[in-house]
């Protein structure tokens, strides 16, 4: 049985070459995404099987490493890391996993596509905030000779989503239909720039899965607990892994968590915010027990704060002691090893 599937796996070895290389029609090329925040309002929806392809053409599945039976090389099921989404054309890819070490040895690691096609790893950078790795791969399919490949297919997002939302999730190969549940917060203290939060789903499905909604845009991940991680959490950090190639958050220098995850109580009055727990950085103004309330005007509630911090200073409303106070604030950058 190890060897059929070995078979079945590696079929592209002796196929004709495989061209696996372009973007989504009509967005022209070069490392290019499209971000949508249009609310899906489709309370029963289904997935054609076009959209079924072309979703899975955005699709690679990671394996840790590759086995061997003499001079047979394949990918075992049981080297399957997860199943990544293409972020760029030049081929970026995202994938939800616990922890940094779900990757160590990067030159052992394939990625394997919908057609067959197989690329080694050249790169891995992993976001500790929102748990998701994003690994580049070398464009040149392996299973055709070493052929050069052009351009991947990247993905298109949809930020918004909502309970109840219909989204279908790719488990063994296949688009299984299910839907979004609530929102779970979580109540640990966190870097004011990184997320908190993420969604249940209807149903039991892999860590490091891809989940799509009907018109085939990606609506988030799935952890390593089985909850979806919104795509949001993918597309307020592109632009650092495309331009820089690491892993940077707008910050204010504090860590800390919404009071939607826990009640904020100041002089017996209930306070929304972002509840300060920690102040990092010598530079923020900000003290510990702040409530930061507002951001340039803006109301905080929940993920509003981390990814509408941009620029290099902020009017920040906090509520401090018995009395609201308003400060010009400088907006920081805490990277992967900052913190």
């Amino acid at each position: 049985m190890m060897i059929g599937s070995a078979f079945g796996l590696i079929a592209g070895l002796t196929g004709a070459i495989i061209v696996i290389g372009w973007i989504w029609p009509g967005y022209g090329g070069g490392d290019t995404w499209v971000v949508s925040q249009n609310r899906s309002t489709v309370s029963s929806a289904s997935l054609d099987e076009t959209t079924s392809r072309d979703s899975s053409d955005r699709v690679f599945t990671i394996y840790k490493t590759t086995s061997k039976i003499n001079e047979l090389e394949y990918l075992a099921a049981e080297n399957k890391l997860g199943e990544a989404v293409v972020i760029s054309s030049d081929g970026w890819l995202a994938l939800a996993v616990e922890n940094k070490s779900a990757l160590t040895n990067i030159v052992k690691a394939r990625a394997l596509g919908s057609d067959g096609a197989v690329f080694a790893v050249q790169k891995t950078i992993f976001d500790p905030y929102a748990k998701i790795l994003y690994v580049k791969i070398n464009p040149v399919n392996q299973a055709a000779g070493g052929t050069p490949a052009t351009q991947f297919r990247v993905a298109i997002f949809e930020e918004t989503i909502a309970p109840y939302d219909q989204i279908f999730i790719r488990e063994n190969n296949e688009w299984r239909q299910t839907a979004v549940g609530q929102k779970q917060s979580d109540a640990a203290a966190h870097l004011d720039g990184a997320p908190g939060y993420s969604y249940s789903v209807d149903g039991r499905f892999s860590a490091g899965t891809v989940a799509i909604n009907s018109r085939g845009r990606v609506v988030g991940l799935i952890d390593s607990s089985g909850r979806l991680s919104p795509s949001i959490f993918v597309t307020r950090i592109m632009p650092s892994i495309l331009g820089q190639q690491k892993i940077s958050y707008p910050t204010f220098g504090v860590s800390g968590w919404s009071s939607g995850d826990a009640t904020a109580i100041v002089s017996s009055s209930v306070v929304s915010g972002f509840a300060v727990d920690d102040v990092w950085s010598k530079k923020s103004k900000l003290k510990k027990g702040d409530v930061i309330m507002e951001i340039n005007g803006q109301i905080v509630r929940d993920e509003t704060l981390w990814y509408n911090i941009s620029g290099k200073q902020a009017t920040v409303t906090v509520w401090r002691g018995t009395a609201s106070v308003d400060l010009i604030v400088d907006i920081l950058a805490a990277d992967a090893g900052s913190l």
